[in-house]
């Protein structure tokens, strides 16, 4: 190696290690080593109190989140009301009972936002729609005597696996009466070969209805509940409530998981959501 390429071989080192200093350990973005880049937004909680979220325009104090969640499909982006404003209402996208059709419940949640003064309109967010369904309308809040209500924690209907799809999948290209049985005891099923086959005994909805708390963005007192009629879906259970949005914050933004059309098969839309408490 000739001492003119050596030299520049240790300059482009050199170079490198100043980089990484000063933009973090990667050279993919100018994260400093203080704050590390947040994936499909996971916390993290930095010293000011605030917990950073990739792309998020607010200070999000808190990410509300549930345990019964649906295990398809992948997480959207999130989005955020306006910068001062928060959710004092919300609609959500159902598509019906199909009867022999295949069923995906909850398909999309949308919030309505408002801003503390005024209650001024701060637009409409949500993350990710399911294809099938039609909107609700819309829920709101009913503002308390001097006080603005707002969205600060929810619970969601789930329906929980109504078979082991990948399982299923295997037994019926197998099309074997002892593996069928097999197949009915995993999933807890009695039914005929024929609706076995069809998908009509088996189908999943996942997550079905969605209900919220209003409170004052300054109080914990007089907290009450918020469901559309009649407050749940057809299929599954409330789990439990989240945390609830500490006091001076509100929900402020949506996340939703949500599995893609599968095509002929068995279909569940929204699957999951997460919920943002901003300041």
């Amino acid at each position: 190696m000739t001492a003119s390429l050596l030299k520049k071989l240790m300059l482009c080192i050199l170079c490198i290690r100043v980089i990484t200093q000063t933009f973090g350990t990667t050279l993919t973005g100018s994260i400093s080593t203080d704050e590390p880049t947040i994936t499909n937004t996971s916390a993290f909680v930095k010293k000011s109190g605030f917990i950073v979220v990739n792309d998020a325009p607010r200070n999000v104090v808190k990410i509300l989140t549930v345990a019964n969640g649906g295990q398809w499909g992948d997480w959207h982006g999130p989005h955020f009301c306006a910068d001062g404003s928060f959710a004092v209402g919300y609609n959500m996208k159902i598509e019906l009972n199909q009867n022999a059709g295949d069923d995906s419940g909850l398909n999309a949640i949308l919030l309505q936002c408002e801003f503390v003064e005024g209650s001024r309109y701060g637009g409409q967010v949500g993350s990710g729609e399911g294809t099938w369904g039609n909107w609700m309308g819309w829920t709101r809040c009913d503002n308390q005597a001097g006080a603005h209500d707002f969205l600060t924690s929810f619970s969601l209907q789930v329906e929980p696996s109504q078979a082991c799809k990948s399982t299923i999948l295997t037994y019926i290209t197998m099309e074997r009466s002892t593996c069928l049985t097999i197949a009915f005891k995993s999933c807890r099923k009695t039914v005929s070969f024929e609706e076995f086959r069809n998908g009509g005994a088996i189908d999943d909805t996942s997550a079905n209805y969605v209900k919220f708390t209003c409170r004052d963005l300054t109080s914990d007192n007089n907290q009450t509940e918020l469901a559309h009629p009649p407050g749940h879906g057809l299929w599954g259970s409330y789990g439990g409530w989240s945390e609830s949005c500490p006091i001076n914050s509100a929900i402020c933004g949506i996340q939703t998981r949500i599995e893609a059309s599968q095509h002929g098969g068995d279909d569940t839309a929204l699957n999951d959501v997460k919920f943002f408490c901003c300041e």
